[in-house]
């Protein structure tokens, strides 16, 4: 005897009019919901293919890459920061928290991806020699970046794989998929969905006030230069306008020294 369920699943798993089926039918007919998009969506996604691939590798349908060369400034900027403050509470809080982070990406574990999203991407980078102190130093070169751009990204998801991003560029990829790679515990030539979610959103979570606290002290940086900018473009005076406040100043104090001196009565 037939079992009924099982007809029912490989019915609305192979039949052109299964569940599914219905509900791509009815999603493609629906517009992309990407700001300023009129095409239709694609399959079960809410945006169109276009927008949908930007999404997977931005975490945002209008996302975008920030390369490291536009915040190539902002990391010289904090690297001095970071060598004038060794002794730095936070900063050694930091550095220390990201030791324990490397360490703990590269302890064993029954899942491929390790004991936590993107252990393999931290893995990888380690493998290099990235060092602690090279994820903190991009990780806030990154964030000033954005403290300065407000508008760079379009939201917080974007903005934390935009982290991410930035952690992850400080190592070269592979070029090709190599399943024997893989299989050893590599990396993919694309980084993970779960990587990409993963980084950025906990170094936000533990590091973000250290983080702010950086991005103020480039910004104080930035603002005490541009009071010394301004003071060096203030308009000199000409020795003849000198001169003539030099003796509208004499003039005023002889009145006042006049005008202080008291009359003395005269006597008969």
């Amino acid at each position: 005897m037939t079992n009924p369920t099982t007809t029912t699943i490989q019915h609305h798993r192979f039949h052109p009019i299964g569940p599914v089926a219905i509900a791509v039918s009815q999603n493609i007919l629906k517009p992309c919901k990407a700001h300023g998009c009129n095409e239709s969506r694609s399959g079960l996604s809410l945006y169109c293919s276009s927008h949908t691939s930007i999404f997977k590798r931005y975490g945002h349908p209008n996302g975008r890459s920030i390369p490291p060369k536009d915040y190539r400034s902002y990391r010289a900027e904090v690297s001095d920061i970071f060598d004038a403050n060794t002794a730095h509470p936070g900063y050694v809080s930091a550095l220390d928290y990201l030791t324990k982070y490397m360490a703990r990406a590269a302890s064993d574990s029954d899942d491929r991806d390790g004991p936590f999203r993107g252990s393999v991407e931290i893995n990888r980078l380690a493998s290099f020699g990235i060092t602690p102190r090279d994820i903190l130093l991009e990780l806030c070169s990154f964030w000033t970046y954005l403290h300065d751009h407000p508008r760079a990204l379009p939201d917080l998801r974007a903005e934390d794989w935009g982290l991410s991003r930035a952690v992850m560029s400080l190592a070269p990829r592979l070029r090709r998929y190599t399943s024997g790679r893989l299989a050893l515990g590599g990396y993919s030539p694309k980084p993970k969905f779960s990587s990409l979610d993963g980084i950025g959103s906990h170094m936000r979570s533990v590091l973000s006030m250290f983080f702010v606290n950086v991005a103020m002290s480039v910004t104080t940086k930035e603002q005490r230069a541009l009071v010394t900018l301004q003071a060096l473009k203030a308009p000199l005076a000409s020795p003849t306008a000198v001169y003539l406040a030099q003796a509208a100043a004499a003039t005023a104090a002889t009145a006042i020294a006049i005008a202080a001196t008291p009359i003395p009565h005269s006597g008969r």
